[in-house]
């Protein structure tokens, strides 16, 4: 992602954090110093006291990698595919929680 223009007001600066597209509301909202409690599945990634990671999902099945790694559920193998994490109950409770979420609506 890049921002630009005259509401930036330091200098070129590069960030780089694991996040998701859902955090950027998180962060957007943050940055303008608006609260955003309401964003339930976004986090800041500015700030320091949250975990970096980023979580994915694809048709069958979901991802979420970090600076150690990367774990990923393969719905259609029924297999774990893991590489320098093990974060993968933490995948599995971000996807329950959505899926319940969206039941709920």
């Amino acid at each position: 992602m890049i921002w630009t223009g005259g509401a930036l007001a330091t200098p070129p600066l590069s960030v780089a954090e694991y996040a998701s597209q859902s955090d950027l509301a998180a962060t957007l909202l943050g940055q303008m110093g608006i609260g955003h409690s309401d964003f339930k599945f976004s986090r800041d990634i500015f700030d320091t006291t949250l975990p970096k990671f980023g979580y994915y999902v694809f048709n069958d099945g979901f991802g979420i990698v970090d600076p150690h790694g990367t774990t990923v559920w393969d719905n259609t193998t029924g297999e774990w595919l893991s590489h320098g994490n093990d974060l993968g109950d933490y995948g599995k409770a971000i996807l329950q929680t959505t899926y319940d979420e969206i039941g709920a609506m």
